[in-house]
């Protein structure tokens, strides 16, 4: 099996709305952003790993476990509105040419993921390769109680609708509704391509990995983080 050339992003930049410098909050002693850097530290060869950063800090965090930069990231892709796909492409086009080498995918991990874990990135690589090298491939849960079909839209004074209209109200039990799936933020991986010419960061036919509900933990608000915190825990004492 061929190994497909891989570069690996990293983006955490200073900011953050929800959780203030959310990147290097501790969680159980080390800074958040040190799980991914931990994870992607012990990828193979083929893979080739950067954080992108705006902050010297996370930066300096990276370099302990092995991982390069280019330099701090600008401020045009470093404030709330700067898009994810001109991040990966403005990295792509730097290493690329440094290291006189033509990727074969990208991956973007996220830092507000801490509970993904190595074969979860391998699983992803195989499915990209039994592709053709062609599609993205994005980590993904089961949405269960949350379904859409039991969502509502507000309207007027305070009068609910059906989101999805079936024309009557779904009371089925859970494990009758039809399996829907949500993006978990874990693993992005995409044709090189895609990046190189700031195309999309997800292909129009793509597949999906699905992950449980434990390791596709999000981290967007403090009770995400204290729900980190008791997993992570829970791994380590086990």
């Amino acid at each position: 099996m061929t190994k497909p050339k891989v570069l690996v992003i990293i983006p955490a930049r200073a900011g953050s709305k929800g959780i203030p410098s959310k990147n290097k909050k501790d969680l159980l002693g080390q800074p958040l952003v040190s799980f991914t850097f931990d994870v992607a530290s012990r990828l193979g060869e083929n893979y080739h790993t950067y954080v992108s950063s705006d902050d010297n800090e996370v930066i300096r965090i990276a370099g302990d476990f092995g991982i390069k930069n280019n330099g701090i990231r600008p401020y045009e892709l470093s404030h709330d509105k700067a898009l994810t796909l001109d991040v990966l492409h403005y990295e792509m086009l730097i290493v690329e040419k440094k290291l006189k080498l033509s990727f074969d995918a990208v991956m973007l991990l996220q830092p507000t993921c801490p509970i993904r874990n190595v074969d979860h990135i391998y699983d992803v690589e195989k499915l990209f390769i039994a592709n053709n090298m062609q599609f993205s491939v994005v980590s993904v849960k089961q949405i269960d109680s949350e379904h859409p079909f039991r969502m509502k839209r507000m309207i007027k004074e305070n009068i609910l609708i059906n989101y999805i209209d079936q024309g009557y109200e779904d009371m089925r039990p859970r494990q009758d509704l039809p399996p829907v799936y949500i993006r978990n933020g874990s693993i992005y991986f995409t044709p090189a391509a895609s990046i190189r010419n700031k195309d999309t960061l997800v292909t129009d036919e793509a597949y999906g990995y699905t992950m449980d509900s434990l390791h596709s933990i999000n981290i967007d608000n403090m009770e995400d983080f204290l729900i980190a915190s008791y997993f992570r825990k829970a791994q380590n004492e086990n």
